[in-house]
């Protein structure tokens, strides 16, 4: 299962890149509480709605235990660039 489930982590990766750059660009623009608010809510929409995003949809678990890792490894990019900003800067 846990190879299924990456697979649709690399498919959803790819199908919501452009989803993942509004969230960066919004970034910038908002607080960081009400971002992370962004995020969260974004990923329960594509969660709650795969029909919306997708043209092929697993099972209810794999489509979670994947879009979990779409969203947790999207934050640790986000966390790593931030990282990288205050490096530049000092």
């Amino acid at each position: 299962m846990e190879r299924k489930i990456d697979a649709y982590k690399r498919k959803f990766d790819r199908e919501l890149r452009h989803i993942k750059l509004i969230l960066m660009n919004n970034k910038t623009l908002m607080p960081s509480v009400k971002w992370l608010q962004l995020v969260y809510q974004t990923k329960t929409t594509i969660t709650e709605n795969p029909q919306d995003f997708f043209p092929d949809i697993p099972e209810q678990k794999i489509l979670i235990a994947a879009m979990d890792k779409v969203f947790q490894g999207f934050l640790a990019d986000q966390k790593i660039r931030d990282g990288q900003k205050k490096n530049l800067r000092h």
